[in-house]
């Protein structure tokens, strides 16, 4: 039984990279200034973001110059910042709800893997809101509208395991 998952484990990858050239991937955005974002929310037509974070990084000021740099713009974020390690599906329930009690358009998360983790999830859940998050494994499922920042805090934690 083992050989045949295996199998099929290797037939599933190489379909997966024949079709890479056809699927609906988007290249990403690469910029050197949190204050661009500003920039491509408005260029994509983007009003009202959810920031997904952490409290740590609103504590220390990681995302203020985001923030600052979003509400002088005249992009009126609202600030997600329940963010836990592990998160829960409760904790993405709690983003989902946010998200749409506030009519957000987009995401952006800011911070490590955690905040990743949720704001990926709240974006399927938008893009899927009648499936159990249970139900989402698999790739393609995430809100295309997702803007994801990661911080230097974060990658530098990484490198001194």
């Amino acid at each position: 039984m083992n050989g045949l998952r295996k199998c099929y484990s290797r037939i599933y990858q190489r379909a997966f990279w024949l079709m890479l050239p056809i699927l609906p991937y988007h290249n990403p955005i690469i910029i050197d200034d949190l204050r661009k974002i500003s920039d491509i929310i408005k260029k994509e037509g983007k009003k009202k973001p959810l920031l997904v974070t952490d409290k740590n990084l609103i504590k220390y000021d990681f995302t203020k110059v985001l923030i600052d740099d979003l509400i002088a713009d005249g992009v009126p974020a609202v600030v997600f910042d329940e963010v836990v390690p592990n998160p829960t599906t409760d904790l993405v329930y709690k983003g989902e709800k946010v998200y749409r009690d506030n009519n957000c358009d987009c995401l952006i998360a800011v911070g490590g893997g955690s905040p990743m983790d949720t704001a990926k999830t709240i974006g399927a859940r938008i893009s899927y809101p009648n499936k159990p998050i249970n139900d989402m494994a698999g790739v393609l499922k995430v809100n295309k509208n997702t803007i994801f920042v990661k911080t230097a805090l974060s990658i530098y934690k990484n490198e001194i395991k």
